[in-house]
Formats: structure tokens, C-alpha cells, sequence
């Protein structure tokens, strides 16, 4: 399986158990749901995504914000390592629909699925927008324009 279509699938597998998720995580409070939810996602980003395109000894970068649950460390399972890949985009320019232009996106990683409400990006289904991050800037480009592929760091 290609690294796009194992990123992808990981969305797919977030939308499909998205409600059930919600049946252990109601938001009685916004911090204990987005602190459940980065762990919920980083947790499964591990089993699901990393497993599959890392080797011994290989870690991606944290999915989104990452866990909360480990204080020194971002991730669930070995807490102790620090990623040695990250996904980004193959493509070179795409457009930012939060821009409305095409943009430059060589320097950008990977970050999360979101969607938008009102212009602002919100992790909650139908996660159709990936949000890309640099050291200094941002970009919020559609899933279905974007091909992810792997990179050594």
C-alpha cells in the first residue's frame, strides 16, 4: 500500500469510528475533549499509520497536537523517541482555500485532517481539509488535492 493511500486511509478510518469515539468522549468540558480526542487520534495515527510505514526503530512526527498523556512526550507508545520521519505533501503549489491562491507548499509537513467552520479549522468529521505546517506559516488545503508521501528527517 502507498504511503497517500495508508494517509488516507487513516481519515477514512477516523470518520467511520468518529461517533463511536464520541459514545467514551462526550464534551462535558472543551479541554477533557480535545485533550481526549489528541490522544484518541495520536493513539491510533501509531497503530494504524506509523506501523505501516516505519521500520524498527522509525517514528513519524506526532499527529496534530499529539498525546497529552505521556508529560514528556507527544506520543502513547515510546514515549521516549523522537520521530525520525514525517509525511508531506508531494505536491510542490496547491491552492489554500483559506488563501483562495495556490501556494508554494515544498517547505510544509503535514499536520491533521480538519474541516472548516466559519474560515476556522475544527477537528470534528467530515475532516475534508488537511491542515500543513512550516516553521512559519500555515496553509489549509482540501484531502482530495494533496498526495502525502514520507520523508526522512
Amino acid at each position: 500500500m502507498n504511503i497517500d493511500t495508508v494517509v488516507k486511509n487513516f481519515r477514512l478510518f477516523i470518520l467511520s469510528s468518529w461517533d463511536s469515539f464520541l459514545l467514551f468522549n462526550e464534551p462535558e468540558s472543551t479541554r477533557r475533549f480535545e485533550e481526549n480526542t489528541d490522544n484518541w487520534l495520536q493513539a491510533n495515527w501509531e497503530v494504524l499509520v506509523e506501523a505501516k510505514l516505519t521500520g524498527v526503530n522509525e517514528f513519524l512526527e506526532a499527529y496534530g497536537n499529539g498525546a497529552d498523556c505521556n508529560s514528556s512526550s507527544s506520543r502513547i507508545c515510546y514515549a521516549d523517541k523522537l520521530p525520525t520521519h514525517r509525511i508531506k505533501c508531494a505536491n510542490t503549489t496547491i491552492r489554500d482555500i483559506i488563501k483562495n491562491k495556490k501556494i508554494v507548499i515544498e517547505n510544509m509537513y503535514f499536520d491533521r485532517f480538519i474541516s472548516i467552520e466559519n474560515k476556522y479549522p475544527i477537528v470534528v468529521p467530515p475532516f475534508d481539509y488537511v491542515l500543513l505546517t512550516s516553521d512559519d506559516d500555515t496553509a489549509i488545503v482540501s484531502v482530495n488535492e494533496v498526495i502525502f508521501e514520507l520523508e526522512k528527517i
